[in-house]
């Protein structure tokens, strides 16, 4: 993870590109929220009912705790989720790397620099804009 952290000008730029980014992942189908409930458990829950409800499968976000050191400076952690059809008992290992590689994408498309070595239960670390 990158030592450096973030002035605020840094995180102000840094929030609107992956806000653009999202953007272009609601396009493709998937729920995105940001600065979505407390933390994990709970933002994982309320999607996967958003996502039943709506019958989506991805889901990508970042929670209050990841925004509040976001804001401190920190690298900003994007978190996503694969939502297996109910009944599903088999391995989605293949599924959430394919989310997870759409994610980040994503990101880079708006000429963001991260983090992530491609496996499916780590987050993906924006740390920082490339020029």
């Amino acid at each position: 993870m990158s030592e450096r952290r973030f002035n605020q000008d840094e995180v102000y730029a840094i929030r609107n590109a992956v806000g653009k980014a999202f953007a272009a992942l609601r396009k493709q189908g998937f729920i995105a929220r940001v600065n979505f409930s407390c933390c994990t458990g709970c933002a994982s829950h309320e999607l996967s009912g958003m996502a039943r409800t709506r019958s989506k499968n991805r889901a990508v976000f970042w929670h209050r705790q990841d925004d509040a050191s976001f804001r401190e400076g920190y690298p900003l952690h994007i978190r996503y989720f694969y939502l297996a059809p109910e009944g599903n008992e088999s391995d989605t290992t293949a599924e959430e790397t394919a989310v997870g590689e759409q994610v980040a994408a994503a990101l880079k498309e708006q000429h963001l620099q991260i983090e992530w070595d491609g496996d499916p239960h780590y987050t993906i670390q924006v740390t920082g804009l490339n020029p």
